[in-house]
């Protein structure tokens, strides 16, 4: 034969405690991870909710108030896609295709998905 023939082993199995403290080492290490992300954004979030004034500057409500009042004014429009026939005898297809895009839209809840882009976008 051309190919030598490879015997495939059977790996071992691990041990209950082995595999026990890999699980958790992978645990922590993922949690090491997503704290450093989670601390810096805890850290920006606190400095728009703080209550504490000072004469010389903004209030931080008034600013988190702003950026509300402006994602709610952007999204006045649902930007919803409506589609209308180009020719005699398209309405029923017009009509069926945005009844979809209006169904994809709620089912996916891209209302949510959108707030939380402009969110994102006016925050950081």
């Amino acid at each position: 034969m051309l190919y030598p023939e490879v015997i495939k082993e059977k790996p071992e199995p691990l041990d209950k405690e082995d595999f026990l403290k890999q699980i958790q080492a992978e645990l922590q290490l993922s949690r090491n991870f997503v704290n450093v992300k989670r601390d810096y954004l805890r850290n920006n979030i606190s400095k728009y909710i703080d209550q504490t004034t000072d004469d010389e500057k903004f209030n931080v409500n008034i600013v988190y108030a702003m950026l509300n009042l402006d994602i709610a004014i952007e999204m006045l429009d649902s930007k919803e896609p409506i589609f209308s026939p180009r020719g005699i005898g398209d309405d029923e297809i017009a009509e069926n295709l945005t009844d979809v895009a209006r169904f994809d839209y709620n089912e996916m809840k891209l209302d949510l998905i959108q707030y939380a882009g402009a969110l994102d976008r006016r925050m950081f």
